[in-house]
């Protein structure tokens, strides 16, 4: 019966780390994200008009899905290891 219960306590830890680690994550990929912000703005997108739009898009495809799958995974976490 212990270990039943040492099992879930276990779990239940390992599961609140897990919560508090992506959290960390996104508040650093987010802070980053705000950091770069007036770089980025100079450097990518202000130039509109320039014929270097795939670096653009790529540029975008690289740095912001990152931070929608952290937002989504820190609001409603998959992995469920008991």
């Amino acid at each position: 019966m212990a270990s039943k219960e040492e099992a879930l306590i276990q779990s239940v830890f390992f599961t609140q780390m897990e919560y508090y680690c992506n959290a960390s994550i996104l508040v650093m990929l987010a802070y980053e994200c705000i950091a770069c912000l007036p770089s980025e703005l100079k450097l990518i997108w202000t130039s509109i008009g320039s014929p270097g739009h795939w670096i653009r898009i790529l540029y975008f495809l690289c740095r912001y899905p990152p931070v929608l799958y952290m937002t989504i995974e820190w609001i409603n976490p998959t992995s469920t290891k008991a």
